[in-house]
């Protein structure tokens, strides 16, 4: 049998590990009109109905009118209708001021007004994950309706002390009655 040739060994450098592609990191509202971009338009329409229903109220009663939105998929009346159908024909703010300046500013990016601006970047960090079900906490308690209703004596109501206090009255209505909570805006 033939000698076979000897062969001169050639060192193998290994290679180095692929440099791993970083994951992105999932858009929030903090990153503003790229995040919007992102939403679909039930998301938007959402949005825009709790603003419209709800921005100038504290962010435990928006969080509330979110899950009332979402509390109606369930109950018989709207069970036949999709979110959008609700939103779309049981909210008075639906395409209103304060829908379509939230619709617009979720569009282009821009709103004038910086208060409800901020507002309304702060309703979204907390009403979009109760869309999204990351949140699942009834705020409103199985609540369908939501209503915040302002009781003035000339604007004001008078303390056994004769001062005066504005007094702001959240009325839940839900399929078996209402809960009446008042509470003191100004001491």
């Amino acid at each position: 049998m033939p000698e076979l040739p000897t062969v001169e060994a050639i060192p193998i450098t290994p290679r180095p590990d692929p440099t791993p592609t970083p994951t992105p990191k999932p858009l929030t509202p903090a990153d503003g009109l790229e995040f919007y971009k992102t939403l679909t338009e039930e998301e938007k329409k959402f949005l825009a109905v709790v603003a419209g229903e709800s921005l100038s109220a504290d962010v435990n009663e928006q969080k509330a009118v979110a899950s009332s939105i979402i509390n109606r998929i369930v109950v018989h009346e709207w069970s036949n209708k999709s979110l959008t159908e609700i939103l779309e024909q049981g909210y008075d703010a639906y395409e209103k001021n304060l829908y379509n300046d939230a619709m617009d500013y979720m569009e282009s990016g821009i709103w004038e007004d910086s208060i409800n601006r901020e507002k309304f970047d702060q309703l979204v960090a907390e009403g979009h994950p109760i869309y999204m079900g990351e949140d699942s906490t009834d705020y409103a308690n199985g609540a369908v309706f939501f209503a915040d209703q302002r009781y003035f004596f000339h604007g004001d109501v008078e303390t056994e002390d004769g001062g005066f206090i504005n007094k702001r009255a959240v009325v839940i209505f839900d399929s078996v009655g209402y809960i009446y909570k008042e509470l003191d805006i100004y001491g």
